[in-house]
């Protein structure tokens, strides 16, 4: 029997063998990992917010372009947040073969909202440039012309 065969076999045993205490655990992870994940995120969109303001001379705090530019990146410090560093829920148990645990991202449901409402503009958008250019709006790279040798 080969060292993979025994540990299958053992992971067998492991999964199947009577729980005898189970617990959970919801959160980031260590004691400062959740307050490293949100500074983490407000760094960087602190960072982008301050290199286009520098970049850009007519964008002032009364501006329209600079509360669009702030608008979209607190967006972004959220979706960093909640997509990039989701919180996790894990679960033990533990048995007589020994502690196994899974593990699961916890993504909260207003993110797959929004995802799907992207999804449904994007959809319109497409209609609607099909109408406006009909099967021209279907062309892609293959409508790149070769070249051809000589």
């Amino acid at each position: 029997m080969s060292s993979k065969d025994q540990i299958i076999k053992l992971k067998e045993e492991l999964y199947s063998a009577e729980i005898i205490y189970a617990w959970d655990y919801e959160g980031a992870g260590l004691k400062y990992n959740n307050l490293f994940n949100w500074g983490y995120s407000v760094f960087i969109g602190l960072l982008i917010l301050l290199f286009l303001w520098s970049v850009s001379e007519d964008i002032t705090l009364n501006s329209y372009s600079f509360w669009a530019i702030f608008t979209f990146l607190t967006m972004m410090v959220l979706i960093s947040r909640y997509l990039f560093t989701p919180d996790k829920h894990r679960c033990y148990h533990l048995t007589s073969m020994g502690i196994h645990y899974t593990e699961q991202d916890m993504i909260p449901e207003m993110a797959y909202k929004i995802a799907r409402g992207f999804a449904w503009v994007g959809i319109v958008v497409c209609i609607i440039v099909a109408f406006m250019l009909g099967p021209l709006a279907f062309v892609g790279a293959g409508g790149v012309g070769r070249q051809s040798s000589r």
